[in-house]
């Protein structure tokens, strides 16, 4: 009966993280799905905290083949990011399919197998899970994804209670979170997987808007869960979050949107950026000095331009999904729909921390 399910590679990069190693692999070990038709792919980007050690002592049987699911511990020689962490990944990857994952997660026992029910129903696809916060284990922090009218991005039921997630059937969504994915495995190498040049952040939206205008579809599974630490490794709001996700960002729009949209969303995403500073780094988070890495990410991009527009020029002529459509599907939001859901965050954000 087993056989009947398609084998997956759970894809794992890990960098210092032997904090939250065991109680990732202790959920990954144990899901639902059939223990010989999984397998764990763990990429350990040079770490110097005794991560790899730890996973050799915990987990023997499973790395020497006598237990099941069989663990691949492959260790490189540097940091390669979470992007070309990935990418190298996968080539010790035997699934038919890819699920990506972070190591400061907790999986639910159905996690795998329900993104699965959703690709043998929905195939060719790429399909998110839904992230569940660590802390608080019934708080939705990814329940699907859309772009603001300004070109950021809008994870959706953010701050929501999950008992109040009425959903049961995938649906489609703009871009999948980089914590928590499946994508069959031809077509993560057909796009050519993540932009290396990413590093950290925003590299899941890339990898989800080079998808969709290929024309692929990308569809949110609100019944495959897992808890989130978020952030562990690189810091929320630390200058190395604020310099990345700036940069990925902006530079993906310049890369993927009709010159329409280009006109309107670049300079509409640079003045957010200046505006989450000072409402939300510089007022609440009293942290001053990260304007300095926001503008360092701007004038990266700036830099970086001619080469941006010979790769916008090659998707451009390979794009089958214009932004027209995109709009009109509600995966890109009106202005209008892009300032309420805004406001309708910070207020959940409120309520939640009191």
């Amino acid at each position: 009966m087993s056989e009947e399910y398609p084998h997956v590679s759970i894809l794992v990069v890990n960098y210092n993280g032997k904090e939250h190693l065991g109680k990732f692999l202790e959920s990954a070990l144990n899901l639902s799905y059939p223990k010989n038709r999984y397998e764990i792919v763990i990429i350990d980007n040079g770490s110097s905290d005794g991560s790899v050690r730890h996973v050799r002592e915990k987990c023997e049987e499973y790395i020497t083949g006598k237990k099941y699911p069989l663990i691949k511990l492959i260790e490189l020689d540097k940091n390669y990011g979470f992007a070309g962490g990935n990418n190298k990944g996968v080539k010790y990857c035997d699934g038919e399919y890819l699920a990506l994952i972070n190591n400061d997660t907790i999986l639910d026992r159905d996690w795998l197998i329900e993104l699965i029910k959703a690709a043998l129903k929905y195939p060719n696809a790429v399909y998110g899970s839904k992230m569940l916060w660590y802390v608080n284990k019934n708080v939705i922090i990814y329940g699907g994804g859309k772009l603001l009218a300004w070109g950021a991005p809008m994870h959706m039921w953010l701050y929501k209670i999950d008992e109040d997630d009425y959903r049961t059937e995938p649906e489609k969504t703009f871009y999948v979170d980089g914590c928590g994915f499946l994508i069959p495995k031809k077509i993560f190498l057909e796009i050519g997987g993540f932009d290396e040049s990413y590093f950290a952040y925003a590299e899941d939206y890339e990898l989800s808007w080079k998808a969709r205008l290929l024309g692929y579809e990308i569809y949110l599974v609100p019944t495959a869960k897992f808890n989130h630490k978020i952030s562990a490794t690189g810091g929320e709001f630390s200058p190395f979050h604020i310099y990345h996700l700036y940069r990925n960002h902006l530079r993906s729009i310049i890369k993927f949107t009709e010159f329409s949209t280009l006109i309107y969303m670049v300079p509409s995403y640079m003045l957010y950026g200046i505006l989450n500073y000072l409402l939300i780094h510089l007022y609440n988070e009293k942290k001053p000095k990260l304007i300095l890495y926001l503008l360092k990410a701007y004038i990266d991009v700036i830099l970086d331009l001619p080469r941006l527009a010979k790769i916008r020029k090659e998707y451009q002529k390979k794009r089958k999904v214009k932004d027209k459509k995109f709009k009109e599907d509600g995966l890109i939001m009106s202005f209008k729909d892009s300032i309420s859901e805004t406001l309708d965050v910070i207020k959940r954000r409120k309520r939640l921390r009191g």
